[in-house]
C-alpha cells in the first residue's frame, strides 16, 4: 500500500514538473515571439526612415539645383553671402505632400532639411586671391533627420529615427572676371597689341570703318599687354567638355535654339552657332573658337553672355544683332575677331589684334553693354552633384 503512494507520489511530481517546464516554454516562445514582431516592426520603421532621409536628400539636391540658377531665390542669396557655419532651412514641397506614403500605417513622422556652409576659401589653390567680393569655392552640406513615431504613443518619443548629411562641392564665379579695379570690361573696344587704336570711336580700314559707342569715356585697364581674363580655373564650373556634352547638358539647346547659360563651361574645339539663338541666364562659354552665323539675342535685360576663345579666332558671318561679350586672346598674341558682313553687336570685343583687311568693306558698329560693368550683379554659383563626404546614423 505505502509502495502504491509512492508511484502516484513520484507521477504527480513528474506531471507537475513537466507542466511548468512546458509553461515556462511557452511563455519563451510568446516573449520571443513578440520580441521577433517588435524587431521586424522596428526594422520596418527603421527601413521606411532611411528611404525618407534618402528622399529628402534627393528633391533638397535638385531644388537646390535649380535655385542656385535663379538670382532672385532664397538658396542663392544665402549661398552667395555665407560662411563657414552658416545654416539655412530649405524648404521642400513633394516631401511635405508625399511624405506620409512611406511610412507605415498606424505612424507618423516628423523631418527637417537644413543646408550648412562647411567651408568656403576666397583664395584659389595655388594661394592667388579672388578679387570677385563674393568670388571663391566651398563645400555646403545638405542634413537631413526623420523621426518615427507611434500615432498612439502620448509621449511622442520617436520609435525610429534616422540622420543623412551629405556634402557637396560648390563654386561662386563672377561672369565677368574681375580684377583689383573691377570689370576688367569697360570699354567698347579693347585690343591688347594694337595700342594705336586706344580710346578710338572711329577706326577705319581699307573701304570700312568700325564704329564704336559709349556713353562714357572709362579709363583703359593697366597693363593691357598682360591683361588676362577666366584665368582663376579653381571657378570654372566645367572643363573640357565637347560640344555634345554643352547639348546633353542642355547649355545649348538646339531644339529652342537656347542658349541656357550659367556659370564657366569650357569647351574643346570650335563652337558654331547656326540659326537665332536667344540668351537665358548669365554665364561664359570657352572654346578654341567661334562661329556665329545669325543673331544671339537677350531674353531679358539682365542675361548676359560671353565668348572667349583661347586658341583661334571668333568669326562672325552675320549682320543681324548679336548681344555678347566677344574675347578672343592667347599666348601667342593672336586672338582675333573677323566680321565677314556688317557688324552689329550689342556688347563689347577684347581681342589681341584686329586683321582688318580679313573683315568686310562695311560699317561695322559696337554698342558698349553697361552689364559688362556691374560685377556685382554677375555672380552665379555651380554645385556638384558629387558627393565628397557622407555621414548617417540614427542620432545626428
Amino acid at each position: 500500500m505505502m509502495s502504491i503512494r509512492r508511484n502516484n507520489g513520484s507521477a504527480l511530481l513528474i506531471v507537475m514538473v513537466v507542466a511548468i517546464s512546458l509553461g515556462v516554454l511557452a511563455l519563451s516562445y510568446f516573449r520571443v515571439a513578440r520580441e521577433n514582431r517588435h524587431s521586424e516592426k522596428w526594422y520596418e520603421l527603421r527601413n521606411a526612415a532611411i528611404e525618407a532621409a534618402r528622399t529628402i536628400h534627393e528633391e533638397a539636391y535638385a531644388t537646390l539645383h535649380r535655385d542656385l540658377k535663379n538670382p532672385k531665390s532664397q538658396a542663392f542669396w544665402f549661398i552667395l553671402g555665407a560662411v563657414s557655419g552658416a545654416r539655412n532651412e530649405l524648404k521642400l514641397p513633394f516631401t511635405r505632400q508625399n511624405l506620409d506614403r512611406i511610412i507605415p500605417d498606424g505612424f507618423s513622422c516628423r523631418y527637417s532639411c537644413e543646408l550648412k556652409i562647411v567651408s568656403f576659401k576666397t583664395a584659389s589653390p595655388d594661394g592667388r586671391p579672388y578679387f570677385g567680393r563674393n568670388e571663391g569655392h566651398g563645400i555646403v552640406a545638405i542634413q537631413a533627420k526623420v523621426e518615427i513615431f507611434g500615432n498612439r504613443d502620448r509621449q511622442r518619443l520617436p520609435i525610429a529615427q534616422y540622420y543623412l548629411e551629405m556634402q557637396h562641392d560648390y563654386l561662386v564665379a563672377s561672369m565677368l572676371s574681375p580684377d583689383s579695379s573691377g570689370s576688367p570690361f569697360k570699354s567698347a573696344l579693347i585690343l591688347r597689341r594694337q595700342r594705336e587704336y586706344d580710346g578710338k570711336n572711329a577706326i577705319s580700314g581699307s573701304n570700312l570703318q568700325l564704329l564704336t559707342y559709349q556713353t562714357d569715356a572709362p579709363p583703359l585697364p593697366e597693363k593691357i599687354e598682360n591683361l588676362q581674363v577666366f584665368d582663376r580655373y579653381a571657378l570654372w564650373a566645367r572643363k573640357d567638355l565637347s560640344f555634345e556634352d554643352l547639348i546633353r547638358l542642355r547649355v545649348i539647346d538646339p531644339r529652342t535654339r537656347t542658349l541656357n547659360l550659367s556659370g564657366i563651361n569650357h569647351c574643346r574645339g570650335t563652337i558654331r552657332l547656326d540659326g537665332q539663338w536667344q540668351i537665358r541666364g548669365q554665364g561664359v562659354l570657352i572654346a578654341d573658337g567661334f562661329e556665329i552665323n545669325d543673331s544671339i539675342k537677350k531674353s531679358e535685360g539682365s542675361d548676359l553672355a560671353i565668348f572667349y576663345a583661347r586658341r583661334g579666332k571668333i568669326r562672325v558671318n552675320t549682320g543681324n544683332e548679336i548681344h555678347a561679350a566677344l574675347i578672343a586672346i592667347n599666348h601667342s598674341g593672336t586672338g582675333t575677331v573677323e566680321a565677314a558682313r556688317p557688324l552689329n553687336l550689342n556688347g563689347m570685343i577684347l581681342a589681341d589684334r584686329l586683321f582688318l583687311q580679313n573683315w568686310s568693306p562695311d560699317e561695322h558698329i559696337i554698342v558698349y553693354d553697361r552689364a559688362l560693368n556691374e560685377p556685382e550683379k554677375a555672380y552665379q554659383i555651380s554645385i556638384s552633384r558629387w558627393v565628397t563626404f557622407r555621414r548617417s546614423g540614427e542620432t545626428s
